[in-house]
């Protein structure tokens, strides 16, 4: 059994006196850069969960992107004035058949098949965005297998050298139980509570499709 499904419709705000708005789209090779949409060494996964069971660690990825992100990018004072993620179950992937049928089994995919965060807020700095790592703190309302929770997001933002592009890195928690999220027992083994999350994927410019799309 696995976990979690994030960031797949994105809206990002971040300001600056010079620079003007700039849209955003994931850019879907960094998300799954192996052959045929997958993610064949967990190293290389844009999106990736992994959680602790009774003789180890089940991980997993997102395969796809079903709705691109967007961001409007300015530079300085560097400000994040709104984001938004969703992601369906459906593309979440634990490279076994079975767990995935069990993963969303247990998130009953059916009845909430997306896992979503709104932002509300961030803490302010006054760093422009660079070559060099940003570190802020995105809060906002998660929303999955029907409860939603405040809770902070912790990224790291960068631009790539000599493109457009904006790196993500971010690396948090969730807890199953905080989300009502039941995991039957198989044969004896258990799986844990707390699932690890890992982000590490690119933003391009480009014309972000509405989340709903």
């Amino acid at each position: 059994m696995n976990l979690t499904a994030i960031v797949l419709s994105t809206f990002l705000s971040l300001s600056s006196a010079h620079a003007g708005t700039v849209q955003y789209v994931i850019q879907k090779d960094s998300l799954a850069p192996d052959r045929n949409g997958k993610c064949e060494s967990p190293d290389v996964c844009g999106i990736r969960f992994d959680v602790g069971f009774s003789l180890g660690r089940h991980q997993g990825f997102a395969s796809a992107a079903t709705a691109d992100a967007s961001a409007k990018i300015q530079s300085e004072p560097f400000e994040v004035s709104a984001a938004e993620f969703s992601v369906p179950l459906a593309a979440m992937d634990t490279w076994n058949g079975l767990r995935n049928k069990h993963m969303r089994n247990a998130f009953e995919a059916d009845k909430f098949p997306n896992i979503t965060f709104k932002f509300s807020s961030a803490a302010a700095t006054t760093e422009p965005l660079s070559e060099t790592p940003l570190a802020v703190e995105l809060k906002g309302l998660w929303q999955m297998h029907g409860v939603t929770r405040e809770i902070v997001l912790p990224v790291k933002l960068e631009k790539v050298r000599g493109t457009d592009v904006v790196h993500v890195q971010g690396d948090f928690f969730l807890s199953l139980k905080d989300y009502n999220v039941k995991v039957p027992s198989f044969l004896g083994l258990k799986v844990e509570d707390r699932v690890s999350v890992h982000l590490n994927f690119n933003l391009k410019p480009g014309t972000p499709r509405l989340a709903n799309e």
